[in-house]
Parts: structure tokens; C-alpha cells; sequence
């Protein structure tokens, strides 16, 4: 049985093919894989709840989940939070008393068996794309994260706030840049993109210049994804859609995840969670659940998800937009 899209104009879920062993138990997105001998993790505290929101880490290649969560439980023995877990990894810690709830769908490109597919609309955009430039990958250094600041600038949300800790916003070495380039060098797209499995690579930061030519995203993801394929990578996800849930046949929305819902359909002015699902979607990708997980000292709750649309930004950039469309001044965001 097909499964429901609840959140958004699409209607069905397809789930992900697992080929290779690897890619099973995913850290949570934003996370990556590094050379090292101990977890590095990146944290904010949740007062009204006492939990501590894990927003980012660096975990070594020989840490297991069960070598994870014994070092979150004693580095955070008052409760920890994760977001953007898959959902064999949250079922995983939900094994080990953690409360869980679906928050959104991850975009999945299974590169697998080569390239990710593409549809006839994606192929000739693609052919189109490619007369206004060529897809580089840019080593991370000084100069490519300045050309990058510039580019965000350029984009059509270049003067919003920006969310936080949802993606890692100044990328640094470990995560891989490509760029969109035109025949005089100027940078008109780019994606970054973090190794968060042994084959699974995870999209950071997706930014195009407002004045670039149509389809250059097109080109340059479907050359992130061509790199990726011919380095033996698994997959790679395009981030999460927040407030579009996945179900399985009827299972139904727990409490929380209906809130979310209802509230997105006030959102929609401030975060276009349809626009983006639409997007994501023209690439043919696998979708699958994105969860949040609490550890089994706290229980999640509305309190937990207030802290954290004001952690995130969410708050802000409600405010901004709704000043916005009223007509208010908003240089106090600038």
C-alpha cells in the first residue's frame, strides 16, 4: 500500500530501497563522520524543558549507535534531543526508551546503482542548464566560504533571517562545495554537502543567485549526485521537508505530530513547505520519515517544540514574514 503525505499537496510516499549495509543506521542529518577518537558534539540548552538540543556532531568512523548513545547519555545525563534521525536509527533509540515523533520527510536519492534517475522535464532542464555554465567542485577554503557568504546575499532570501542549527551554515573543511560557475567564474549555485555514513552524504547549504538562468539547480544537483555515484556513494538525501509526515497505511498522527501539522497551515506565508516538497520531488527521490528523539529522562511535548522554533529561527522568520505581508517595517532583521 502506497503511503499518505500529511502536510502537503503530494500524496504518496515511496519507501527507500537499502542496498548497502552501510547505509542503514544513518547518523542524524547534519551530523558527519570524521577520522577521530572521540564524539565532538555541538549543543543548546532547552530551559523550559531541561533537555539539551544536540544540534550538530563529529563522530568518529568506529562509533556503532550503541557507542553514540552511551556517550550522549553521559554527556547529557539530564536528557538529550536529536533531530533529523531516519527511521531505522530512531527506531533504534526508541528501543532504548527514547520518545520519538515524525517531523518531516527526508528527499533521498538512491545512487546505488549509478546516477540518480532523472525524468524527461529533469533531463532537458539539465541540457538547458548546461549552456549557462559547468558544475566545480571548490576545496573548502577561506575564499570558497566568502564566495559563498556573497552568494547567499544574492539569493531570494538573502535578507530574511536564517534558520539555525537546522543545517551547518559555515561549512568547514569535512564538508565538500559545488558550485555552479558561469563562463566568467561568478558563482551562480551552489550546494554543499556533509558524509554522514560510510556511502550517504547529506545536503547542507542549497543556495542559487536570484538572477541566475532557470535550471542551473537542476544541472548542478544532478552533478553533486553524478560525483557522489562514480565515488561508490550509497545515496544522497536533499534534507528534510519539515511538517510533511510520512504514515505507513493508516497508522495514525500522534498527538504532536497533528499539532505540527495544523500549525504549518498557518506557517505557509513564512515557510513554503509545499514550494520546497515540489521541488525535492522533481528529482524522482525516495522519501522517508525524519524523526525527533528524546531521551527517556524527558517526554517531548509542545513545550519542547516552542523551545525549539525559537532555537531554530522559525519564530523569527514567522514574525519577519508577517511584518512583511502587512506591510510593516522589518529593518530591525536586517
Amino acid at each position: 500500500m502506497n503511503d499518505v503525505l500529511h502536510g502537503t499537496k503530494a500524496s504518496f510516499f515511496q519507501p527507500l530501497q537499502q542496498h548497502a549495509p552501510a547505509v542503514r543506521y544513518l547518523l542524524p542529518m547534519s551530523w558527519r563522520r570524521i577520522d577521530g577518537i572521540r564524539p565532538v558534539f555541538n549543543d543548546v540548552s532547552l530551559n523550559g524543558s531541561g533537555l539539551t538540543w544536540v544540534t550538530y556532531a563529529d563522530v568518529p568512523e568506529s562509533y556503532c549507535l550503541s557507542l553514540l548513545y552511551d556517550e550522549l547519555s553521559a554527556s547529557y545525563p539530564e536528557g538529550f534531543l536529536l533531530r533529523g534521525c531516519c527511521p531505522d536509527t530512531a527506531e533504534f533509540f526508541s528501543s532504548h526508551g527514547c520518545s520519538i515523533i515524525r517531523t518531516g520527510a527526508e528527499a533521498v536519492l538512491d545512487l546505488s546503482s549509478g546516477a540518480c534517475p532523472a525524468s524527461k522535464k529533469i533531463r532537458a532542464a539539465i541540457r538547458r542548464g548546461r549552456r549557462h555554465g559547468t558544475v566545480q567542485e571548490i576545496p573548502m577554503h577561506d575564499m570558497a566560504r566568502e564566495s559563498l557568504a556573497e552568494l547567499r546575499l544574492r539569493t531570494a532570501h538573502g535578507c530574511k533571517p536564517v534558520l539555525r542549527h537546522v543545517f551547518r551554515n559555515m561549512p568547514e573543511g569535512p564538508c565538500r562545495c559545488f558550485a555552479f560557475l558561469s563562463s566568467t567564474e561568478k558563482w551562480l549555485a551552489a550546494v554543499t554537502v556533509s558524509r554522514r555514513g560510510a556511502y550517504a552524504y547529506h545536503t547542507e547549504l542549497m543556495l542559487r543567485d536570484r538572477n541566475a538562468p532557470g535550471d542551473i539547480m537542476e544541472t548542478l544537483i544532478s552533478g553533486v549526485a553524478g560525483v557522489l555515484s562514480a565515488e561508490g556513494a550509497g545515496e544522497l538525501s536533499l534534507g528534510e521537508v519539515p511538517f510533511v509526515i510520512p504514515v505507513q497505511g493508516r497508522e495514525p498522527l500522534q498527538s504532536l505530530e497533528a499539532l505540527m501539522v495544523r500549525l504549518a497551515s498557518w506557517w505557509k506565508h513564512a515557510y513554503d513547505s509545499d514550494g520546497l516538497f515540489a521541488f525535492k520531488d522533481k528529482f524522482q527521490p525516495c522519501w522517508r520519515p525524519s524523526f525527533l528523539c528524546a531521551s527517556r529522562q524527558r517526554e517531548l511535548s509542545a513545550v519542547v517544540l516552542a523551545e525549539l522554533a525559537v532555537e531554530m529561527g522559525f519564530s523569527s522568520l514567522f514574525v519577519y514574514q508577517t511584518l512583511k505581508r502587512i506591510g510593516w517595517p522589518t529593518s530591525t532583521f536586517s
